[in-house]
């Protein structure tokens, strides 16, 4: 990794880092679709420092499959807020998992 690639990479993550922080302090005073907010911009950053490349997309089907099975499984029992909020968040989630693992 180049050293300007390396900075970029440093200030993605640091970026995520912050609204990480900034997630959990919304939800300590009870703004949970704020805090789910600030966690969902940390997950684009961390995808961010990860980048798209190598793609790889068929190591992503398992962790989407187990992602929706996962949502499905839990659905009926969630606020209606989660309904939305909740696939949007796992979608991010997954997504971080599959650019990690492929780096």
């Amino acid at each position: 990794m180049h050293k300007l690639q390396k900075n970029c990479y440093l200030q993605k993550i640091l970026l995520g880092l912050i609204f990480s922080v900034c997630g959990d302090a919304l939800l300590n005073i009870d703004l949970f679709p704020h805090g789910m907010g600030a966690f969902a911009l940390a997950q684009i950053c961390y995808i961010s420092a990860y980048g798209l490349k190598p793609l790889k997309p068929l190591f992503a089907i398992p962790f989407y499959a187990l992602a929706v099975a996962l949502y499905v499984l839990v659905l009926k029992n969630l606020d209606p807020i989660l309904t939305i909020g909740l696939p949007v968040y796992a979608f991010l989630l997954t997504t971080m998992v599959w650019r990690s693992m492929v780096q």
